[in-house]
């Protein structure tokens, strides 16, 4: 026969917090940590936010003229010239002749030269016409300008990028983070501010500032994702620690429950966190005492004994068939359990 004894110790409840320091070594002092990580590969199809400018200046030719200077005049290669809105600089060197008396008429000194906008776009295929000289005595005159154009295009940023990986990181976040809590067992509890995404590898099939096709890129990505987890026995460890520290010494008192389904971490630093839970302290008995004290008692006697122990809120006793009334006298057909008084 057994004899089935299960005592409901009356606990209170009192909240412990401290900051302790995180090893992945097993130690005394310190909550033993265990990190899981995760390699997934993204694919993402993102627009193109960006834009540029690309086309080509408008170009022709300047007729260039000088009446008051018998010496040649050089036109450096970059001078400038302008009509209306357009600035145009000059593609080359070119020397204007000095100008010449022939019959007691000027014959002015001429050349030509090729010119350039110094803008793109259609607006400066000017039609023939006069234009400003940036040089003292040189006039300029030309006919049509053509091949100025100008479109914007669609374009990658950096931004688009950052904005792309960002989402990447986002949508996936909370599957990954429960397929790593997965690696873990019963014996673990996970720092859910831990988490944390490592970029790797990251291409774009349009580069920055690059024309996207249809205004859309695909960003393909390698992302390495880990968490922490603590071992629940140095959490009860630092816990222990904690109440010892708060309540003095738990001489003639034990911990019953150490909070460990409640237990809350903050201010995760990689090295350390601040760790809380509410523990529930009871009376401590000494149960092969306790054994040698029952023995051969009938149930009604073994409540008595045991309630009138301080911290002790009821004793219910069972045995294995109706007709024993009696505590054996094996230690080994005595189980005693303790319940705590929520």
């Amino acid at each position: 026969p057994f004899a089935d004894i299960t005592i409901a110790a009356k606990t209170s409840t009192t909240n412990v917090k401290g900051v302790a320091s995180i090893s992945n070594s097993a130690s005394e002092n310190s909550l033993l940590s265990k990190t899981e990580t995760i390699e997934k590969n993204h694919e993402i199809n993102f627009e193109a936010t960006g834009t540029r400018e690309e086309g080509e200046a408008a170009s022709g030719t300047l007729n260039l003229s000088q009446s008051g200077d018998s010496d040649p005049v050089t036109v450096a290669q970059g001078s400038a010239f302008s009509a209306g809105q357009c600035n145009f600089i000059t593609t080359s060197s070119v020397t204007i002749p000095g100008a010449k008396i022939k019959g007691g008429v000027i014959s002015n000194g001429k050349a030509s030269v090729k010119i350039k906008a110094t803008t793109i776009g259609e607006q400066c295929n000017l039609p023939a016409q006069e234009y400003v000289s940036s040089i003292k005595g040189v006039s300029a005159s030309g006919g049509q300008l053509s091949g100025g154009s100008k479109k914007t295009l669609k374009v990658v940023s950096q931004n688009d990028i950052n904005t792309a990986k960002a989402k990447i990181n986002t949508e996936n976040a909370d599957s990954i983070k429960s397929s790593l809590k997965a690696k873990f067992g019963s014996d673990y509890t996970v720092l859910n501010d831990s988490f944390s995404v490592k970029d790797g590898e990251i291409s774009s099939s349009v580069a920055v500032n690059q024309e996207a096709p249809n205004g859309k890129a695909i960003l393909k990505s390698t992302s390495l994702y880990s968490i922490v987890a603590i071992e629940n026995r140095s959490i009860e460890r630092i816990i222990s620690s904690l109440a010892k520290n708060k309540i003095g010494d738990l001489n003639n008192q034990k911990i019953y429950d150490y909070g460990l389904k409640d237990v809350s971490f903050s201010k995760f630093s990689g090295n350390s966190v601040e760790i809380s839970s509410n523990v529930k302290i009871g009376p401590v008995i000494d149960i092969d005492n306790l054994k040698d004290k029952i023995k051969g008692k009938k149930s009604g006697e073994v409540r008595s004994l045991i309630e009138a122990k301080e911290g002790v809120k009821n004793v219910d006793v069972k045995f294995s068939f109706f007709w024993v009334n009696t505590v054996p006298n094996d230690d080994k057909k005595i189980n005693i359990k303790f319940t705590v008084d929520k």
